[in-house]
C-alpha cells in the first residue's frame, strides 16, 4: 500500500504564495476594472507558470533520485 504523499515546504510555500497573489490580483481586478491589471495579470500566470514548472521539475528529481538510492540499496543488501 502506498504511503502518505509528503509536500516539501518549497512546495507548500510556493503553493501558498502563488494562490494568494493570483486570487488578489483577481479580486483586485473586479473592484476597480483597472485594464493595467489584465496585462500585469497575463505577466503573472506566465511567470507563475515558469516557477511551478521549476519547482515540479526540482521535486521530481529529488524524488527519482531518493527511489534511486533505496532500490540500489535494496539491490546491494540482497546481493550481499
Amino acid at each position: 500500500m502506498m504511503g502518505k504523499i509528503k509536500f516539501s515546504p518549497l512546495g507548500k510555500k510556493t503553493f501558498l504564495i502563488s494562490f494568494l497573489l493570483g486570487t488578489s490580483l483577481l479580486l483586485l481586478f473586479w473592484i476597480t476594472k483597472a485594464e493595467f491589471l489584465v496585462i500585469l495579470g497575463f505577466y503573472y500566470v506566465v511567470i507563475a507558470a515558469v516557477v511551478n514548472l521549476l519547482i515540479t521539475l526540482y521535486e521530481l528529481m529529488e524524488y527519482l533520485s531518493d527511489v534511486s538510492e533505496k532500490k540500489w540499496k535494496f539491490c546491494s543488501s540482497i546481493a550481499a
